[in-house]
């Protein structure tokens, strides 16, 4: 693509308001009268070079989804149009690819406004899996234990949490740690130019680092070159998405394979050899496999695995295949001693376990790589 690294800054819209008013029309969306548009943006899975999962965006017609939004939250009415938003996802749910997630924003003074695990039950809505409720970071997360409580209740349900924005919106890393999110977005602003920058290189391999302390996914969002998508996978970044991929459409589009095509011979160039997925060893074929206890959703919470010829359980570690040997092993190592060589599973961007790997074997690829060769330079 023949894009800018830095894009030229779009033009604010012109100022747009229905011909009915806002309060009718925003009645006519919350009450289903006024039919909520939606369109999927993929989330790519590097090191596979295939969709992930879809972020879902509304469309309302005439007006841009900033000015419906902005209306509803100057009218105090910001929460229903989330809900009605969630509503129309959970809808479309059902004609979902297999294997595939779906993110929805949600703005996180709805989780105290709104009981949305209630709403959603009374709705014949309870099983929230395969669904990642993104909380924008432009507006500030609510002070109070009704939002988290509402989060734990969302989760309990099978849904995934996501931070938006992460790095430029309100409390920063102090909110990135309140929330544990499952998924946590990097913004356009500390992607764009990333190639030419050493400085947000650097940044986004350190929030890389924190995610995976937390058992979290990185995604970078808006990437727009082959050059920038070359640097997120180079540091292990398992996610992304933006128009170096596929651009917003009504559900659900498909890589082009031309971008395909792209993306595996990128990963060639990188050497995904340096990932963990060089030791990845399959569950269902490895006799020394651990026994991987799964929580209500399909998701590992504990291994089972011989410890020197004893049987021990230790919680769960995870990692995208995609991860970088050196993280991988320092992770490992600075679990508590008991649990420190213990396998840990390398899963898909569903949580869903793929395989295993041992400790061993991972400290000896690390510790065999020719580290005299001259540093790539992408």
């Amino acid at each position: 693509m023949s894009l800018s690294p830095v894009p030229t800054p779009r033009a604010p819209a012109a100022r747009w308001e229905p011909s009915d008013g806002w309060d009718r029309a925003l009645d006519d969306v919350v009450s289903g009268r006024r039919p909520v548009t939606l369109h999927a943006q993929p989330i790519v899975n590097l090191a596979a070079a295939d969709v992930a999962g879809y972020e879902l965006l509304s469309r309302f017609g005439e007006g841009t989804p900033d000015q419906w939004f902005a209306a509803a939250r100057h009218r105090g009415r910001g929460p229903e149009l989330d809900l009605a938003v969630l509503r129309s996802a959970l809808t479309l749910r059902a004609t979902l690819p297999a294997n595939r997630f779906l993110t929805v924003n949600v703005e996180p003074e709805a989780l105290s406004v709104l009981d949305l695990p209630r709403l959603l039950a009374e709705a014949g809505v309870r099983d929230l899996a395969g669904l990642v409720v993104e909380l924008t970071e432009h507006r500030p997360m609510p002070e109070d234990d009704a939002a988290l409580a509402c989060l734990a209740r969302l989760r309990d349900a099978g849904a995934l949490v996501a931070m938006d924005d992460a790095g430029t919106g309100y409390a920063g890393l102090a909110h990135l740690m309140r929330l544990r999110p499952d998924l946590v977005k990097v913004d356009r602003d500390l992607v764009a130019g990333v190639d030419a920058d050493p400085a947000r290189r650097r940044l986004l391999e350190l929030l890389g680092d924190l995610c995976g302390q937390m058992d979290a996914w990185l995604l970078a969002e808006g990437v727009e070159t082959a050059a920038e998508n070359d640097v997120v996978l180079a540091l292990g970044i398992p996610l992304a998405q933006g128009w170096h991929y596929a651009r917003p459409a009504p559900p659900w589009p498909e890589l082009d394979e031309g971008v395909r095509d792209g993306l595996l011979r990128a990963a060639a160039r990188i050497e995904l050899a340096e990932h963990v997925a060089s030791v990845m060893r399959a569950l269902d074929a490895d006799p020394s496999a651990p026994f991987v206890v799964l929580d209500g959703h399909g998701r590992p919470r504990a291994v089972r695995w011989d410890a020197a010829g004893l049987p021990a359980q230790s919680p769960a570690m995870t990692m995208a295949a995609s991860t970088p040997l050196e993280e991988a092993l320092r992770r490992a190592l600075t679990r508590p001693v008991q649990d420190r060589w213990a396998p840990f599973l390398v899963t898909d961007g569903q949580g869903t376990p793929r395989g295993f790997v041992e400790v061993a074997d991972l400290a000896l690829r690390a510790s065999s790589r020719d580290r005299s060769a001259p540093m790539r330079t992408v």
